[in-house]
């Protein structure tokens, strides 16, 4: 009735995966510079916590499918992101 599903446009998962690239390539500049971009690090850990917790830890637990490639590189993310942030502003 509505014609596609918006997650189905191929223009729309271009976008997102423009922005979670630049996000990527910002985390990362981020670890080189940490002082200046401690704030975006912090930012980007506590959503990326947010999204795993409450939309892919659910699918995942309910066997349904979810968004593996994202999900794997958010949890290596908020998993060493915290450690090297700390040991990069000592």
């Amino acid at each position: 009735m509505f014609g596609p599903s918006v997650s189905e446009e191929p223009g729309l998962r271009l976008l997102v995966a423009s922005l979670w690239s630049a996000i990527l390539l910002s985390s990362v500049a981020g670890l080189v510079w940490p002082s200046f971009s401690a704030p975006l690090l912090i930012v980007q850990i506590i959503y990326k916590t947010i999204w795993l917790v409450m939309f892919v830890y659910p699918l995942w637990r309910a066997g349904a499918a979810y968004p593996t490639g994202p999900a794997w590189v958010f949890i290596v993310i908020v998993l060493t992101y915290p450690a090297l942030l700390f040991a990069a502003l000592r």
